[in-house]
């Protein structure tokens, strides 16, 4: 019995409507998503062929950096890009830490500050430890976590009126509230969407793919998104750094979120 072995991707109903997920032609159809192996996506292109991508290799779309359960990271000269079963095509910058637009990327361009952010915080990659940093006061970042609690997270998802859309597990969604109750008792961490949630909830105000997943929260796994949102305000109200351990762009595995001084 290696039930475990292999988690099946294959959501064939993948591409909802309204979901832009064309890229050179190939369109994402499924993954097979191997904790133990080589995870493999599969793309069918326009004139009805298929192609198999594994992680590491270099196909005409540029190198397969990761395949994850969600989607599929292609390495390019210019840019990262994520085809997600979700939420289609998105683009990045080189080092993943910018989402890039139709302009930026027909004609990148440097700006002095990213309109979006609040001059009290301020969002950077550091190619060295391959990690984004997320500075502010701890006002302002309190601020900052307090709204992305408040999102949507699942209920935000593209096409979730129709009542529910396929995941990674081959199920329907579960409401943002059921799965804000994470728990060890709820299945194991196949049916454990708190990581998926909280990434999507934080990506929303980070700028960053909702096909992010944070699994770690410090030394403390991802069970619960009520409970890892309070443990990161108490822990930004004492002016301590916070560490999110994630999956998917950037390419890294941390996000550190560094209060200036302690709240007060």
């Amino acid at each position: 019995m290696k039930r475990s072995l292999l988690i099946l991707v294959l959501i064939c109903a993948l591409c909802r409507a309204g979901i832009a997920a064309t890229l050179d032609g190939y369109t994402l159809t499924g993954i097979v998503h191997d904790p133990e192996r080589v995870s493999v996506a599969i793309l069918e292109h326009e004139n009805g062929t298929f192609i198999v991508v594994r992680e590491g290799e270099t196909v005409e779309l540029g190198k397969v950096r990761e395949v994850d359960r969600h989607s599929v990271i292609f390495d390019r000269s210019e840019e990262l890009v994520s085809m997600s079963l979700e939420y289609g095509v998105q683009r990045f910058s080189p080092d993943g830490a910018k989402r890039l637009n139709a302009a930026d990327v027909a004609a990148p361009k440097s700006t002095p500050a990213d309109d979006r952010e609040s001059p009290a915080i301020t969002t950077s990659y550091k190619p060295g430890t391959h990690a984004v940093a997320v500075r502010g006061s701890a006002e302002s970042l309190s601020a900052l976590i307090q709204s992305a609690a408040a999102g949507t997270g699942f209920a935000g998802l593209s096409g979730g009126a129709d009542g529910g859309s396929a995941t990674a597990g081959g199920s329907s969604e579960s409401t943002a509230g059921d799965s804000s109750r994470g728990n060890g008792n709820s299945g194991g961490a196949a049916n454990n969407r708190a990581p998926q949630e909280l990434g999507i909830k934080l990506a929303e105000v980070f700028d960053l793919p909702q096909t992010m997943e944070v699994v770690r929260v410090n030394a403390d796994t991802v069970e619960s998104v009520s409970e890892s949102f309070n443990y990161i305000q108490s822990q930004i109200e004492v002016g301590n750094t916070v560490t999110l351990f994630t999956h998917g762009i950037p390419p890294s595995n941390r996000i550190y979120i560094q209060p200036d001084s302690p709240g007060g």
